[in-house]
């Protein structure tokens, strides 16, 4: 129970930011934690519970994306989240809008490069989290991650300059 008030909400933004289907995202977030609690009932021990939840949620995502077929306009707009949204001043609602509109720029990169910058900077996991999740040493991730910022810088360039 800890586990899950410690982390359900940072890992369904994390499944929501990949599923872009709110539905979805509450269903892998749900899956996470069973398969979570199922490992530990059958007396496995979890060393660092964040990089656990991450990589099991990582895995499902991949699990239902080979099974899903193309959204639909209604899950585009469930993806919005406007609820949270409106209870914000100008300054937030631009910090927001800002934000939102670097997330959608930036999902149009390699997923494999989304997938790492969002855990990084969306999810703000650490280096050695990420290691973790991706069982490879931090100098491997670091790498990882600097070739997606090259992409990412390359990509917005080429965008903002057509």
């Amino acid at each position: 129970m800890e586990m899950y008030d410690g982390y359900s909400d940072e890992i369904f933004r994390f499944v929501l930011s990949q599923t872009r289907n709110r539905d979805r995202a509450l269903d892998i977030t749900q899956e996470t934690f069973i398969k979570t609690w199922d490992y530990l009932r059958n007396d496995n021990e979890i060393e660092r519970a964040r990089p656990f939840l991450y990589k099991t949620a990582r895995n499902l995502i991949i699990d239902h994306s080979r099974k899903k077929s193309t959204p639909s306009l209604d899950a585009l707009l469930d993806s919005e989240i406007p609820h949270e949204f409106a209870d914000l001043d100008n300054e937030n609602q631009e910090e927001v809008l800002d934000r939102k509109l670097a997330i959608e720029q930036l999902k149009h990169l390699d997923p494999e490069h989304f997938e790492i910058l969002s855990m990084r900077f969306i999810q703000e996991l650490t280096i050695s989290e990420i290691a973790a999740i991706y069982k490879q040493n931090e100098n491997a991730i670091s790498v990882r991650i600097h070739r997606a910022l090259r992409s990412a810088q390359k990509y917005l360039k080429d965008d903002y300059e057509q």
